[in-house]
């Protein structure tokens, strides 16, 4: 049996704001529930400002995959 459990994701945005819209779409439609959400501001020597965003996303746990019968 193989069950996801978790999922990390790793995104790219030119503006905070498209950042924050991003996670509030995840959120809004995610069959799990996401648990840790960063929003790191990077700077390129050539390109300038961006932002980085990861989200990590917790479907269940193994716990109850074994108690729920999955």
């Amino acid at each position: 049996m193989k069950v996801l459990l978790k999922q990390e994701s790793k995104y790219f945005t030119t503006q905070e704001s498209e950042a924050s819209d991003l996670i509030q779409k995840v959120k809004d439609e995610t069959d799990g529930e996401v648990k840790k959400q960063t929003i790191d501001k990077k700077n390129h020597s050539d390109y300038g400002e961006y932002f980085e965003v990861t989200i990590l996303e917790e479907f269940t746990t193994s716990k109850s995959v074994l108690e729920n019968g999955y």
